[in-house]
This record gives structure tokens, C-alpha cells and sequence, in this order.
């Protein structure tokens, strides 16, 4: 148990390995590292004055499995650190405010913490994953700490999180070729606000409905497509396609028309499709594009469009023709046996 004026624990060296304590009630840090390859690890760490960890300058640390909680300022703050890895931990404040903070650092993993403060993520080439928000919704909001995720950054990944009863869900004030996808959002204030000037940030499968957007911003929305295609006998192999968006290119084309993709396999399938649903051009508003597919099997040519909206799996079933044989006609008129006898009279 550590309880000072000053900081809880405050490491210089590397190898720093700080594990099952109880920081709390110091002046200013729970625990301030600034040096390579800490860990800091099931401990409690609250009450402290301004962080509960604070690292700067650090490069490779872990932070894993700890109960971080009513810190003065920001619970854990990375300053030009580099490598971390914070996970398994459970972060909240009483007061509302942030979880994470990460001016100037780079390459830094967030995943599977039950988090009911905001992340401000200052970073390139990182990652927050499988993360649990909830509860972000203080009654005055300073410096959007009513927001789950706050992305500043480029080239970093925000997957599969989960966020339940938060004021605003994500807020991108710069950044580009950042990926967010295979979110789930529920009882969200407002899904995102956007006012980044890249253009080349994707979103995938995370269903966006209430969006606040700067006029000279723009983004698209895209969902994945698994397509089936069966007939009433099991799957159908060999199916020819062209996938396209009405009136304009086409995303996935077999030889038939002109490309060099796959027909569907054994099992029906074809690779998995990404494709654009929406693009918020500068508008609240967005544009919904159509996606058609053109298909060609047994002699036969369908179009039809395909609903890219919310179902990840299309299974189409696709028409055989009929095909009937004729062993022998006879004539309505004559009797067989006789072959000139008329069995209706007239009917010749």
C-alpha cells in the first residue's frame, strides 16, 4: 500500500514491475514511470491528485488487470511512450471524465477494459479493441468527456467495442486512414460528430444514424456482404456474376463480364464483399448507394439489387430451368389401335 505527498511510485529505470498494490491519496500521481518495459499490474490505484498512472517517455509497458478509479485528472495518461498495452482493466471516475490519454505516443493497444470514461486517443498505428463503454453521460460536458472514443490520429484501428448509454459514441477532430468497424451502439446520444479533413477514414458494419459532420468533411460507410447462391437442389456452382453499383463500377466480376474473379465454389460462395452503403459528403444526410448483381447460370441471366443496409449474409436462390422430354404424341382425333378409327367425331 502506498500513500504519499508527492507520488505513489515514481520510477526512472527500466524494468520497472509494480503489481498487487494499493496506490491511492497521493498529491499528484498514483504511479509515474519514465522508463522502458514496465508493467503495472493488479493493483488498485485511486483517489490520487491529478493521474492514477502516468507514464512519459516509456517505451514497451503493459497495464493490465488493474481497478483504476477517482483520480483527480485523467486516470492513465501516456506522454510520448511508445508499444503500450493496456488491457483487462476496470476504469471509472464518480465525477465522469477521461479513462485514457495519449498526446505524442504511437503504437498503443486498448482492448477488453470495462471503461465507463471517455478514450482520447492522440495517437497513430494503434488500437482499440473489444473495450465495454458504458454510462458516458455527465450532466456538463467539458472537453468531450461525454464521448466513448475521440480520435486524432492516423492509421489506427477502433473494432468490435461496444457502447451502451453514452452521450456520443465516437468524435474525430483529425486524422485519416483510420478503420472502425464491428461496433454495436445502443442508446447513443449522437452516433458521430466529424470534422476531420481526411477523407480516406472507413467505417464498416458500425451503423451510423445520428451524425454531426463539418461542411468540408466526408466519409463513407461501408458493410460487408456474404453471398450464397443456392437452387432447390444445394448450392450453385459456377455462377457467373457481376456486382456493381448502379451506374457505376463494378466491385466483383467473373469472366463472363470481363473480369478475372472466381464463379462460386462448391458451397455457393464466393469471397467476402465489402461495399459502400453510405458517403456523408459535408452533409448530416448521407448519400445511400445501390449495389446490383447481375448473375448468369444454367442458361440464364437475372439482375437484381442487393441489400447492403444491415444483413451480412445474401443468400439468393437461383431459377433452374425446367427441362421435359416427349416419348410420343398421339393424335386427339384417332384411336390407337385402330389409327384411322375417329374417337371424336370431328375432332380431325
Amino acid at each position: 500500500s502506498f500513500d504519499s505527498s508527492n507520488a505513489g511510485i515514481a520510477i526512472a529505470s527500466d524494468g520497472s514491475f509494480v503489481d498487487n498494490s494499493i496506490i491511492y491519496s497521493n498529491d499528484l500521481y498514483g504511479c509515474h514511470i519514465s522508463g522502458a518495459d514496465a508493467t503495472i499490474s493488479g493493483s488498485d490505484i485511486f483517489d490520487n491528485g491529478i493521474n492514477g498512472i502516468y507514464l512519459n517517455g516509456v517505451i514497451s509497458a503493459i497495464i493490465d488487470h488493474n481497478t483504476i478509479f477517482d483520480n483527480g485528472g485523467t486516470e492513465i495518461v501516456l506522454t510520448s511512450s511508445y508499444d503500450v498495452d493496456i488491457y483487462q482493466n476496470n476504469i471509472s471516475d464518480s465525477e465522469h471524465g477521461f479513462a485514457i490519454k495519449t498526446p505524442g505516443s504511437d503504437y498503443v493497444e486498448i482492448f477488453d477494459n470495462v471503461l465507463g470514461l471517455s478514450v482520447s486517443l492522440a495517437s497513430s498505428f494503434s488500437e482499440i479493441s473489444n473495450n465495454d463503454f458504458s454510462d458516458i453521460n455527465p450532466e456538463m460536458s467539458i472537453g468531450y468527456d461525454d464521448t466513448a472514443i475521440i480520435v486524432s490520429g492516423d492509421h489506427n484501428i477502433i473494432s468490435d467495442n461496444t457502447m451502451y448509454n453514452v452521450d456520443i459514441a465516437f468524435v474525430f477532430l483529425d486524422g485519416d486512414y483510420n478503420l472502425v468497424e464491428n461496433n454495436t451502439l445502443n442508446f447513443i446520444g449522437t452516433d458521430i460528430e466529424y470534422y476531420t479533413s481526411g477523407t480516406n477514414n472507413t467505417f464498416i458494419n458500425t451503423e451510423l444514424n445520428t451524425v454531426n459532420i463539418d461542411s468540408n468533411s466526408y466519409f463513407q460507410v461501408h458493410n460487408y456482404v456474404d453471398l450464397e447462391m443456392y437452387t432447390i437442389n444445394g448450392p450453385a456452382v459456377g455462377v457467373e456474376l457481376n456486382v456493381s453499383y448502379d451506374g457505376g463500377s463494378s466491385i466483383y466480376y467473373t469472366d463472363r463480364y470481363d473480369g478475372s474473379d472466381s464463379t462460386t465454389d462448391s458451397s455457393g460462395t464466393i469471397k467476402r464483399l465489402f461495399i459502400i452503403y453510405q458517403v456523408f459528403d459535408g452533409n448530416f444526410i448521407p448519400d445511400t448507394i445501390e449495389t446490383r448483381i447481375t448473375y448468369y447460370y444454367d442458361g440464364a441471366e437475372y439482375d437484381i439489387t442487393l441489400d447492403t443496409s444491415i444483413r451480412p449474409s445474401e443468400k439468393i436462390w437461383v431459377n433452374l430451368r425446367p427441362v421435359a422430354s416427349i416419348d410420343q404424341i398421339n393424335g386427339v382425333g384417332d384411336i390407337l389401335e385402330t389409327g384411322s378409327e375417329e374417337a371424336i367425331k370431328g375432332a380431325d
